[in-house]
C-alpha cells in the first residue's frame, strides 16, 4: 500500500511542476491550452480504465509513468527558442514527443504492457493530429 501512495504523490507532483513550469517559462498558452488539458483528461480517464483491468499494481504504475511529462513545458520553450534562432517553426505539439517516448518505453515491460503500449500510442497520434 506505501507503493502506491508514493506512486500518487509522484503524479501529483508531476501536476504541480507542469503547472508552475508552464506558467514561469511562459508557455502556458501552449501547454494549457484548452485543447490539451481536454484531451489529457480524456486520456487519463480511459488509460486509468484500461490500465485498472490489470489490476491496482499495474494501474499505479502506469499512472507513475506520467511524471516525465513535467519535462514537457520546458522542452517547448527549448523549440521555441530554436525556432527564434534559426527560423524553423516547430509545432508545440512535438515538445511532448520525447517524454511520450521515455514514459511508454522506460521500463518496458512489453508482456504485460502491449495493449496500454498501443492504448498510448494511438492516443498520442490523435493527439499531434489535433483530433478533438
Amino acid at each position: 500500500m506505501k507503493n502506491e501512495k508514493y506512486k500518487l504523490i509522484v503524479f501529483l507532483e508531476f501536476l504541480i511542476v507542469y503547472v508552475f513550469s508552464s506558467f514561469i517559462l511562459r508557455v502556458n498558452y501552449f501547454t494549457l491550452s484548452p485543447f490539451v488539458v481536454k484531451f489529457f483528461i480524456f486520456y487519463f480517464l480511459v488509460l486509468s480504465l484500461f490500465s485498472s483491468i490489470k489490476g491496482k499494481q499495474f494501474l499505479f504504475s502506469e499512472i507513475s509513468r506520467l511524471w516525465i511529462y513535467s519535462f514537457t513545458p520546458l522542452l517547448c520553450y527549448l523549440f521555441f527558442t530554436i525556432g527564434i534562432y534559426f527560423h524553423i517553426l516547430i509545432d508545440s505539439r512535438f515538445s511532448y514527443f520525447i517524454p511520450f517516448l521515455f514514459s511508454n518505453y522506460y521500463n518496458l515491460e512489453y508482456d504485460s504492457r502491449k495493449y496500454i503500449t498501443l492504448l498510448r500510442l494511438f492516443s498520442f497520434s490523435l493527439f499531434i493530429l489535433g483530433v478533438k
